[in-house]
């Protein structure tokens, strides 16, 4: 697939559970440290909204450096930039063409998603070496295909998986070799529509809690949405318990999002307690997860004004550092472009999306901001690299010229301190 064509790898990257899903309605079958199979029925749902024991786990403090994973297809590779200085360390560790980087600690954990399905360790520091490799496996589909992995405080770490119905359990008592914990994988099919798999995306650890978007798409037509939202599932991380908030209602019913396809979501900074979410949907959505309110604090119809009107056109997003403003990676009409926008938030200014950069590609989460400025990964013919633009100007101006090269095209990106 060419570079070219970037709204027809992200369709393919986006949708990327097209393999075969195997699993039906049921028992999941896991496998023991000693290679045997046991069936496990799960435990019985809990009823009710639940009460938050703590903060939700989601970007880091004081970000100083950018971690870009990179490819061109064929390969991959990843690289690291100091914001403060500009300088670029390139292809500091092999890549794929499917990876996404999280950070925990001294630690990048890269996630190779669909048809890769390996999960690894970078030592965050000065050598930014490899220290661990292992594969992400599932007998309930051809690729369990990894979309998000999710920290908790108490050495846990949660994997969704968009190809299977089941969310993975890690033990991280040593961070460098993340060990699975079989007994303690989760099983999402009481959740799901009736292919069996509610097609997990996003998470977050908030204290006893694991936070899930689930997009309930339909496998046997060509993932089309069984909903014109998606929800947030509730799992009790203590027992592997799903929150049921209608046990009236057949299966386990979780918190309804307003809009479809939850692409990102961040901490909300204006919020008391790092408990808020916002989440880019059809626009931005406040999730106020202590108490399940869920609002607009940026209207679809607001996205319209720009032209923004499909679900597939929202891309990434970042805030100021008051939560005032958010900034939006979007493609334009047809995808052959992407724009970067400011829309204040609650009906803040601007009211409507401000166009601030226009005649961009890329096809993942390559935007973030760090201190004054908002960082972007570009993958336009013949302007392929990383820029930054001072938000203290009216309009924001780019610090480079030319763009920082990272090696390959800029794939996906993450701030870290």
């Amino acid at each position: 697939m060419k570079r070219s064509t970037p709204h027809l790898l992200t369709l393919a990257l986006g949708l990327a559970a097209c393999a075969p899903n195997t699993a039906e309605t049921g028992d999941i079958v896991v496998t023991d440290s000693d290679g045997e199979s046991e069936t496990d029925t799960g435990d019985a749902p809990e009823t009710g909204y639940p009460t938050l024991t703590g903060p939700c786990l989601l970007d880091p403090k004081a970000p100083q450096r950018l971690v870009v994973t990179t490819t061109d297809f064929a390969t991959g590779a990843v690289s690291v930039i100091d914001t403060a200085t500009g300088s670029v360390s390139a292809n500091v560790a092999l890549g794929s063409v499917d990876a996404l980087p999280f950070v925990r600690g001294e630690y990048v954990y890269l996630v190779h998603r669909f048809m890769i399905d390996a999960l690894d360790v970078l030592d965050a520091g000065d050598t930014w070496g490899t220290l661990s490799q292992q594969a992400i496996e599932t007998e309930l589909a051809a690729s369990a295909n990894a979309h998000r992995l999710a920290f908790a405080e108490d050495d846990r770490a949660y994997l969704t998986l968009f190809g299977a119905p089941e969310i993975y359990a890690y033990s991280l008592a040593d961070p460098t070799r993340p060990q699975r914990l079989p007994e303690e994988t989760i099983d999402i099919t009481p959740a799901a529509d009736a292919d069996g798999n509610p097609e997990a995306s996003l998470a977050v650890v908030c204290g006893d809690h694991l936070f899930v978007s689930i997009g309930l798409l339909d496998e046997d037509a060509l993932y089309a949405p069984t909903t014109d939202h998606d929800e947030l599932l509730i799992i009790d991380r203590r027992t592997g318990a799903l929150h049921d908030l209608d046990p009236g209602e057949d299966g386990v019913q979780s918190l309804p999002l307003l809009g479809r396809w939850a692409r990102q979501w961040r901490l909300d900074p204006a919020a008391e307690d790092d408990t808020t979410l916002l989440v880019l949907t059809t626009g931005i959505e406040r999730a106020a997860l202590a108490t399940g309110e869920v609002t607009w604090a940026v209207t679809p119809e607001q996205f319209a004004s720009a032209g923004i009107t499909d679900v597939m056109q929202p891309q990434a997003f970042a805030l100021s550092e008051d939560g005032t403003i958010a900034y939006v990676a979007a493609y334009a009409a047809g995808f052959s472009s992407v724009s970067l926008y400011a829309i204040g938030l609650d009906g803040g200014v601007p009211e409507a999306p401000v166009q601030l950069r226009a005649g961009l590609s890329s096809v993942e989460r390559v935007l973030e901001r760090v201190g004054d400025e908002l960082w972007y990964g570009d993958t336009t013919n013949g302007s392929i690299g990383v820029q930054a633009l001072d938000l203290t100007a009216d309009p924001p101006t780019p610090r480079f010229d030319p763009l920082l090269d990272v090696g390959l095209p800029p794939y996906s990106m993450i701030a870290i301190p």
